[in-house]
This record gives C-alpha cells, structure tokens and sequence, in this order.
C-alpha cells in the first residue's frame, strides 16, 4: 500500500462514523478544490455506493488517476461508461491517461494491461497505437489481458525481431487459453518469419505440442485423417523428442483403428528402435504393438492430456 492509499484508509475509517446524511460529494468537491486529493477521493468513494450519478465516477476517476491509484480510476471510468453512455468518450479518454500514465511513471505493466483491457471493452474500436506495447514487453499481463492487448501490439510494432516476438506470445497465449488451432498457425508464421534460434526453438516447441492435443483431440472424434494430419505435424516438427515419440503412437493408433495394421505396426515399432525415447513410451509402444500382433482392437485411451 502506497502513502496515498494508506491516507485513503485513514480518511474512510473517519468517514464511517459521518453517518447517513453526509453530502459526500460535495465534500469531496470542496476537498478536490483545497488540494487534499487524498480526502477528496475518500469522499467520492463514499457517495459512490449504493447507485450514484455517473458524475461521482468521473469525479472518483480523475482524484485517482492524480493520485495514481490506477485500479481505482480504471474502475471508476468503467463504471462512468456503463452509466452514461452518453459519456463514453469521456470515460475511454480517462482510461487511455490511465494506460499513458501508468506507462511514463513506473506504475506497471499489469496497471497498464488492466486500463488497456477495459478499454477495449468500453471502447473496442479507439486505437491504442504503440501504448500496447508497454505491458507486453514487461510480461506482467495475465491471459485475458494477454489476449487484449497482444494484437493492437502487434499491429503498432517495429517489423523484424519485435513481431517475432510478439507473434509468439501471443501463440503461447492461445495455445494456454486451449485456443491450439489457432495458436499452430501463429507459431507456423514465426517459424517462416524468424531466423532468431531462441524464438524458433520455442515456436517449434509450442507447435509440436498444440499439433498433438490436436491430433489426439481428432482420434478420439473418429477423424482419423484429420488425426494423422497433426500426429504427422508434431513429429515431423519435434522429430527425435518426447512430443514427437508420442505423435509416433497417436499415428499407429489412427492406422489401426483404419484397418491398416502393418502401418500401425511400423509406426510403433519406430518408437521402439528410436534413440532417447523416455520409458514410459517405450512401454506404451511395445503394449500397442503386441496388441496389434495379437489381433486386439485399438485401444480407447486417447483422451488428450498434457501428461504424455
């Protein structure tokens, strides 16, 4: 807690016992006028419950954008906006000197993402620019302000490496918000784009992963080609590691389940005699190729997981 905040607290302990009747706001007006900021806002917070006038949230917004209270004002231009939506401007505009301001004086990225993110929703087609840019390359963004602010970033960044980077970002976010489908195109693009040893490793790294959630996903559905399609992807893309070992399997298992068992056999048996294959695969491989040997049908254990 800052010295304003913890001034806030003082004041609104004081308030409590002011009782019913206090006018609030004009309290707080009068505050504003003498300078103490700190007051002021206690005071605006105070007519602000129950169901205030859209006013008391503008008021609540400024005093704590001055005092730099950023979730406070972001809060309260959120609250501006839904109450009046004749004032929309004027809120989206108090959220823009909240994300401009957070970003010139240190008050953090995730101050920064929480203005931006209200913005678009307030004001979905206002541009940002390269203000975007700040929370991103701080990282502090949590997923749904990752999905926010990652385009407009985009869309203001330099070209070359600083797109790069960000295209694969934002695929690390679609691929944690289970968005693969979409998250395997971005890390394609990254890998086309980025001669960056670091941003490809890890684009081919999430594009091997999403590729066999995908596949697996597909197997259980009874697309089959569709499976062998990502399966084929992920080891093709991860060729000689554990995510490409595991697609190996999801193969055969695509193959048997077609009526193709030599195929299926073949793709087992490569796990089998392939190099630094961790054991819990090797025995998956041996158990499926004996099936397959045995005339059993495919198994029914396909489920996607991340636990491969």
């Amino acid at each position: 807690m800052n010295r304003a905040s913890a001034g806030v607290a003082g004041v609104l302990v004081l308030l409590a016992c002011a009782g019913p009747s206090a006018d609030h706001e004009r309290l707080g007006d009068r505050a504003y006028r003498e300078g103490d900021l700190v007051r002021a806002l206690a005071e605006y917070q105070a007519a602000s419950t129950g169901a205030p006038r859209p006013r008391i949230w503008a008021k609540l917004g400024t005093t704590a954008l001055h005092l730099r209270e950023y979730t406070a004002a972001t809060d309260a231009f959120v609250r501006l906006a839904q109450g009046d939506a004749t004032r929309v401007d004027e809120a989206a505009y108090g959220l823009v000197l909240v994300a401009r301001t957070a970003a010139q004086e240190g008050g953090g990225a995730g101050a920064v993402g929480r203005a931006i993110t209200a913005l678009r929703t307030v004001a979905p087609n206002r541009p940002l620019g390269r203000l975007a840019l700040a929370p991103v390359r701080a990282g502090e963004l949590d997923r749904r302000e990752a999905m926010a602010v990652l385009p407009v970033a985009l869309a203001a960044a330099d070209r070359g490496a600083p797109v790069d980077s960000l295209l694969l970002r934002y695929g690390q976010v679609l691929r944690e918000s289970l968005a693969c489908d979409a998250a395997a195109g971005v890390y394609r693009t990254v890998l086309r784009r980025s001669r960056a040893p670091a941003l490809s490793t890890s684009a081919r790294s999430g594009l091997a992963e999403c590729a066999l959630l995908l596949g697996l996903d597909a197997l259980v559905s009874e697309r089959l080609e569709e499976a062998e399609r990502w399966f084929d992807e992920a080891a093709s893309t991860d060729y000689a590691g554990p995510v490409g070992w595991r697609a190996r399997i999801g193969y055969g298992d695509a193959r048997q389940r077609q009526g193709d068992l030599l195929g299926a056999a073949a793709a087992f048996q490569s796990v089998l005699s392939g190099p630094a294959v961790p054991d819990s695969l090797l025995r998956l491989a041996a158990e499926r190729l004996n099936a397959v040997g045995g005339g059993a049908p495919p198994p029914d254990d396909t489920i996607p997981s991340r636990e491969w």
